[in-house]
């Protein structure tokens, strides 16, 4: 639409253009159709047109991200392997709770395996593993 604006105005400012009323039609013709014919001068006060600012130089890449070095990076490491141990010693207990409850029990060994299954639950949320 806009390039069709832009080509528009161009034709205008080139070429002359002639507004005709033919049998009560209105005609727009680059040449005059009858004698009495006026060049016509279209309103370009209400066309909008676009200028793209110049270009400048290229945007500068954002710089890496800061990572944690030496100490303190081998220390997140250890702590991540840590928690991965432990969660995963929560889950490997959790699910022999669950086997031997399967396998029955009486109601004495329910009550333990209950309260033991209960504080295994409770140090999972406490760590957040999943």
């Amino acid at each position: 639409m806009l390039s069709h604006i832009v080509a528009v105005q161009f034709a205008f400012a080139v070429v002359a253009v002639y507004r005709c009323t033919v049998q009560d039609v209105t005609v727009f013709s680059d040449r005059p159709c009858e004698p009495a014919a006026a060049r016509y001068e279209p309103d370009t006060s209400r066309v909008s047109t676009y200028s793209p600012p110049p270009p400048g130089p290229a945007p500068q890449p954002l710089p890496e991200p800061r990572t944690r070095r030496g100490r303190a990076s081998a220390a997140a490491n250890a702590d991540q392997v840590r928690h991965a141990t432990d969660c995963e010693r929560l889950r490997t207990s959790l699910k022999d709770i669950a086997a031997r409850m399967r396998a029955g029990y009486n109601a004495k060994e329910g009550e333990q395996l209950r309260a033991r299954k209960a504080k295994l639950e409770a140090q999972r949320r406490a760590k957040e593993c999943r």
